[in-house]
């Protein structure tokens, strides 16, 4: 039993109040420690203003649903391209996760995006195979 606790193990009110105070003090500094520079922002809301439909599946950007402008060449792996427009590809939220960050982790860079778009159209007959 945790001193102060209850009966049943638990921590006091108080250390959880802490704890969950620790938690989102550390979220927030990783968080702030990957930093996006509005640069970026406004070259990807360019590009996706431009070429609103999915690379995978077509779907525009709609009110709804969004579309979003991924890196073709990681933004830590190519800083110098982060804002080039031809470095990016639309991809809508549901493509962007699994295909562009493979369904792994935001965190995960597909390096690959535009052979996984291809391959990803071919298995759905939406595209022929290159030879």
């Amino acid at each position: 039993m945790i001193s102060g606790g209850d009966s049943e193990g638990r921590a006091p009110l108080k250390t959880s109040i802490k704890v969950a105070a620790v938690f989102a003090v550390l979220l927030a500094l990783c968080i702030a420690a990957v930093p996006r520079d509005s640069a970026v922002t406004k070259a990807q809301r360019a590009w996706v203003k431009a070429h609103p439909e999915c690379a995978v599946c077509g779907l525009k950007r709609i009110h709804l649903y969004r579309c979003e402008g991924h890196h073709i060449n990681p933004y830590h792996l190519r800083p110098d391209l982060a804002t080039c427009p031809t470095n990016f590809v639309t991809l809508c939220r549901a493509h962007h996760w699994l295909v562009g960050h493979g369904g792994r982790s935001w965190s995960y860079e597909n390096t690959n995006v535009l052979a996984t778009i291809h391959a990803v159209r071919v298995a759905a007959g939406v595209e022929r195979d290159r030879p």
